[in-house]
């Protein structure tokens, strides 16, 4: 009898305690598995223009950034860019005798806030774990630019003797850009971001420029980040 009542318990306890775990929900919150704060940043990027009619703008950037919290960074960056005229522009130049004054950027320094609020994880085909956060920055600085005032003509078709191209400047830039950084290891992470890039349109004498005179760049980047310690 002492028998049957142990296994009549056994059992009853069993039971309860599936019935119990049925109604129980179970998360598994991990550390975070890359930590930013107090941690320097050095980034290395190459963009490229998304959206010029006449021009495909490359520009090669440097950053270096500092985490005072694990989710909010300052930094300055910097950056040096070619441009080259697209095949459209030297139709219109050559063809239809349209010459656009064209404005290329030249080079970019300021500095940024960055804002990573969202971190997470993809889980890859083959089981790995790949952290990533989201990023949010904006900035200010300067940035060079110069005007060609027969911006779609070849070179052949220009006199030598002719002056079209003007001074090269230094004017306000303002910026911002969102996309991902994705953790490789520890200390190394690479990068993809859009930016959007507002430049001050080349100075005349006389003359106060509106939002419309300045000039938008949008850009893709691709890059890599090395955080130090």
């Amino acid at each position: 009898m002492k028998k049957l009542l142990t296994i009549l318990l056994m059992l009853s306890g069993v039971s309860l305690a599936e019935e119990d775990f049925k109604k129980v929900e179970i998360r598994v919150v991990r550390d975070r598995y890359f930590q930013k704060s107090l941690r320097p940043e050095l980034g290395l990027g190459v963009y490229a223009s998304l959206n010029k009619p006449y021009l495909q703008t490359v520009m090669a950037q440097a950053g270096l950034a500092f985490y005072p919290f694990e989710i909010l960074g300052i930094g300055v960056d910097g950056g040096l860019s070619g441009s080259f005229n697209k095949e459209v522009c030297y139709t219109l130049g050559r063809e239809f005798s349209i010459e656009p004054v064209i404005t290329p950027l030249q080079w970019v320094a300021g500095g940024k806030l960055e804002l990573a609020p969202i971190y997470g994880k993809y889980q890859l085909p083959s089981g790995d774990v790949l952290y990533f956060d989201w990023l949010f920055k904006v900035g200010a600085g300067r940035g060079g630019i110069y005007t060609r005032k027969q911006g779609c003509r070849p070179a052949q078709y220009v006199a030598a003797t002719d002056n079209t191209n003007t001074a090269q400047v230094s004017v306000m830039e303002y910026n911002a850009s969102t996309g991902q950084r994705l953790f490789l290891n520890k200390n190394i992470a690479l990068q993809w971001n859009i930016l959007f890039y507002l430049v001050e349109p080349y100075p005349v004498d006389g003359y106060k420029p509106g939002f419309d005179d300045y000039d938008q760049i949008l850009f893709l980047s691709l890059g890599a980040s090395y955080f130090f310690r």
